[in-house]
């Protein structure tokens, strides 16, 4: 077997999209190719007043389209838009109690909704309205 030089020691949470690096661990070499079947870009971020990432990957900046209504701009372009959206969040009621998003309208209406660049989501509560939403959670995989 060739043996191989390390030149660049990785941190693997820093990997983006495109990026391939060989781990090692335990003496086993693998190959780590983020591209596929990987979460490329994952945001948490305050929906309500003024939108704000409290924590992400590969995400830049949301954008507030209206009530409710999100743009995720990824960091890095993804290979394509061929990709699935998992989003999940709460909704904050005065009385303290939490109202999760039952679902997440993804419309072709909208004059962009899945792109190489970004994602547009809509938070939808469970009478079917669009609200501002205290938390929401979005992550891309492909």
């Amino acid at each position: 077997m060739a043996s191989s030089k390390i030149s660049e020691l990785v941190d693997a949470g820093n990997l983006l999209p495109g990026d391939e690096t060989i781990i090692v661990r335990n003496g086993a070499n693998f190959k780590v190719d983020p591209t596929i079947n990987a979460v490329q870009a994952w945001v948490n971020f305050n929906g309500t007043g003024t939108v704000a990432i409290r924590a992400s990957y590969n995400v830049s900046s949301i954008t507030d389209n209206g009530t409710g209504d999100y743009t995720v701009n990824f960091a890095n372009a993804l290979t394509d838009a061929n990709y699935a959206l998992a989003a999940s969040g709460f909704l904050g009621t005065s009385s303290g109690t939490y109202i999760p998003i039952i679902g997440i309208r993804n419309e072709s209406s909208y004059s962009t909704v899945v792109t190489t660049t970004s994602i547009r989501i809509v938070g939808i509560g469970h009478d079917g309205t669009s609200y501002d939403w205290e938390c929401v959670n979005a992550s891309i995989i492909r």
